[in-house]
């Protein structure tokens, strides 16, 4: 499933969803969450979400300026990348999460893990 996740500041963020609450559970075990490098997109992991789908929730969303998810006016910055993350882990999950990513979305990811102080992010 793919739709936008419209952020506090108004941006629209593009995502593709796969797995448990995709296929109607409740609750799923756990939330992957998976962050492309500089020039990629959220679908780079699509075989990963098909590959989880019987046991965990999984969410790629494009980056700001990435993919489906317009650019706006703000500069594209780290912290904006880690903004709309942060925000769409706390507004579309209640599992545990655990990151993963790629090349710049590993840093990303490493900034996510800093600034959510939440014991269930893996």
């Amino acid at each position: 499933m793919s739709e936008f996740f419209t952020l506090d500041n108004g941006e629209s963020l593009y995502f593709e969803e796969y797995g448990a609450v995709a296929l109607g559970e409740t609750q799923p075990r756990i939330t992957l969450i998976a962050l492309h490098g500089l020039g990629g997109g959220g679908y780079f992991f699509a075989g990963v979400g098909h590959s989880l789908a019987p046991v965990a929730q999984s969410i790629f969303p494009d980056l700001p300026g990435s993919g489906f998810s317009r650019r706006g006016d703000q500069p594209i910055t780290f912290d904006r990348f880690t903004d709309a993350v942060v925000e769409l882990i706390q507004r579309k999950t209640d599992s545990p999460v655990a990151l993963m990513g790629h090349s710049m979305g590993t840093i990303i990811a490493l900034k996510v893990y800093a600034r959510i102080p939440n014991p269930s992010l893996q």
